[in-house]
C-alpha cells in the first residue's frame, strides 16, 4: 500500500515538472504504429527506441498507445478475422507488451464493442440468432463468450439491460407466450435462467399487469378471455402469491362491480330468521343497527335498534328482538352513505340510517341499484356500455402519460380510466377527457359529482 501510494505521488511529481510528457508519448506511439505498418515483420522496437531519449515509463505507455491504434483500426467493422488476430499477436511480440497487459486492452476493446453491438441487435427488443452470433464472435477474440461477458462486465448494466428489453417487448400493451419466450431464450444466452429473468423483471412486470388489468376494466366487462390472459401473465411472469391474490382479488370484485352496475344483483338464500313471500328474491343481507328519529314536543329523540337487514328485489326488511319494518324500495326517495353507513329517506318521513356491523362496499351499492329496478329508473347498460368505450390507442396514451399512477395521489394498484367530465354529463373518450385514478380517488370523485 505504502508502495502504491508512494508511485502515485512519483507520478503527480512527474506530470507536475514535465507537461509536454502526454504529446511527446503520443508522438513516439505514432512513430511505432507507422513503423509496424511500413516495415511490417522487419519492424525493431530496439531500434525505434535508440531514436528516442525517453524514460523507460514513456516507452511502455507509447507501447500500449501503438497497440489501441491497431485494436481501433482492427475493431472498425465489427469483425475480427483469423487473419487479423494473428496481426495482433505479431504485435504483441514486436511491441514487446506484457501478456497481461495485451489482454487487459484487447477485453476493454472487446467489451466496448460488444456494448454497442448489443445495444444494436436489441433495437426491435429481439436479439436474432445472426445477431447473438456476432456477439459470441466478439466475446470470442478475447477468449471469452457472450454469456460470460455479460455476466463478468455488465452485472449492474446487464440487469438493468435485461428490465429494458422486458419494457421494450410490453411497449404495445400485450406479451404473448411466445414473446415471453423469445425473452427466456435471450436472457439464457446472456447467463441468466427464467427464474433470474423473472426475479430481475418482478416490478415491471407487476406494472404491467396493472396496465392490462385496467386495460381490461376500461369497457366496463371483464370477459373469460381477458381473465384467461391476466391468468396466463400471472403464472407465466412467476409473480409472488400476494401479488397473484390482489389481482385476482380486483377481478371478482370487477365483475361483481359490472353485475351489480348492469342490474345483474347477487341472488342469496334467504336467512334462518326471515321469512319472505313467494318469488321474492334476496339481493343482500348483513346485520345492522337502525337508527329511527323520532320527534317529541321536547324535540328530536333517536332510538337504535340492534338488528339485521335483509334487502330483497321489492322491498328492504330490518328485523330485531325490537322493531320489525318493511319498506318498499318504490318509496324511498332519498338513498346514501358509505361501506359502513346508510342513509335513506321515504316520503314524508325523516331520514333514517341503518348502520352496518361490518364495513360492506357492495351493500349501498346493491340496495341503490334495487331501487333503480324497482322504480324502473336504471340506465339500459348496452348503451351506456358503447359511449363509455375508451379506445385502446387512447388508454395507450393516457398510460404513458401519467406514468402508470393515479393521477390524484400517485398509487400504482387498483388503477382505472376515469372520464374527467362523465359521459351521462357529455363527456368524450378523446385523450383530453381520460385520466388513470386508483379506485379510491374515483370512488372520491364519484361521491362528488
Amino acid at each position: 500500500m505504502v508502495k502504491n501510494f508512494l508511485k502515485r505521488i512519483q507520478k503527480s511529481v512527474v506530470d507536475a515538472y514535465d507537461p509536454d510528457r502526454d504529446e511527446r508519448v503520443k508522438s513516439i506511439a505514432a512513430q511505432f504504429f507507422l513503423g509496424l505498418k511500413t516495415q511490417r515483420q522487419q519492424f525493431s522496437l530496439e531500434k525505434q527506441i535508440a531514436r528516442f531519449d525517453v524514460t523507460n515509463s514513456d516507452i511502455r505507455k507509447a507501447t500500449k498507445l501503438a497497440f489501441r491504434q491497431l485494436l481501433q483500426n482492427i475493431w472498425k467493422d465489427g469483425v475480427v478475422s483469423e487473419k487479423e488476430k494473428e496481426t495482433v499477436q505479431w504485435v504483441v511480440r514486436a511491441l514487446e507488451l506484457s501478456d497481461k497487459d495485451a489482454l487487459a486492452l484487447q477485453r476493454e476493446y472487446a467489451v466496448e464493442q460488444f456494448r454497442t453491438s448489443l445495444a444494436h441487435a436489441m433495437d426491435d427488443g429481439v436479439l436474432s440468432d445472426d445477431e447473438y452470433l456476432h456477439l459470441e464472435h466478439v466475446a470470442s477474440v478475447v477468449g471469452s463468450t457472450a454469456s460470460r461477458i455479460a455476466r463478468e462486465y455488465f452485472e449492474s448494466e446487464g440487469e438493468s439491460f435485461i428490465r429494458a428489453m422486458f419494457l421494450s417487448a410490453t411497449e404495445s400493451g400485450e406479451l404473448t407466450r411466445e414473446e415471453w419466450q423469445t425473452l427466456v431464450q435471450t436472457s439464457m444466452r446472456f447467463g441468466f435462467s427464467e427464474r433470474e429473468l423473472s426475479r430481475l423483471v418482478q416490478s415491471p412486470a407487476k406494472q404491467f399487469v396493472e396496465h392490462v388489468l385496467a386495460d381490461a376494466k376500461a369497457d366496463a366487462i371483464l370477459t373469460d378471455e381477458e381473465r384467461e390472459q391476466i391468468e396466463s401473465l400471472l403464472e407465466m411472469l412467476s409473480l409472488d402469491d400476494d401479488f397473484c391474490t390482489y389481482v385476482r382479488r380486483q377481478m371478482n370484485e370487477f365483475v361483481m362491480l359490472c353485475n351489480i352496475s348492469q342490474g345483474r344483483l347477487p341472488t342469496l338464500d334467504v336467512p334462518k330468521s326471515f321469512e319472505i313471500r313467494s318469488g321474492e328474491i334476496v339481493h343482500a343481507y348483513a346485520g345492522a343497527d337502525l337508527v329511527v328519529t323520532k320527534v317529541h314536543k321536547s324535540g328530536p329523540v333517536q332510538v337504535v335498534h340492534q338488528g339485521a337487514l335483509l334487502l330483497l328485489d321489492s322491498r328492504a326488511v330490518f328485523q330485531s328482538a325490537t322493531h320489525a319494518q318493511s319498506v318498499n324500495l318504490r318509496k324511498i326517495i332519498g338513498l346514501g352513505g358509505d361501506a359502513r353507513q346508510i342513509n335513506f329517506q321515504l316520503n314524508g318521513k325523516p331520514v333514517w340510517t341503518l348502520r352496518l356491523h361490518r364495513s360492506n362496499p357492495w351493500f349501498l351499492l346493491i340496495f341503490r341499484k334495487a331501487v333503480e329496478l324497482a322504480n324502473q329508473t336504471a340506465t339500459r347498460t348496452s348503451d351506456m356500455a358503447t359511449s363509455r368505450h375508451i379506445p385502446r390507442d387512447v388508454r395507450q396514451r393516457v398510460w404513458q402519460r401519467y406514468g402508470g399512477q393515479c393521477a390524484d395521489c400517485g398509487a400504482r394498484d387498483y388503477l382505472e380510466f376515469d372520464h374527467i367530465i362523465p359521459v351521462a354529463k357529455g363527456g368524450s373518450n378523446m385523450d383530453s377527457n381520460i385520466q388513470l385514478l386508483c379506485r379510491r380517488c374515483n370512488l372520491k370523485k364519484s361521491d362528488h359529482i
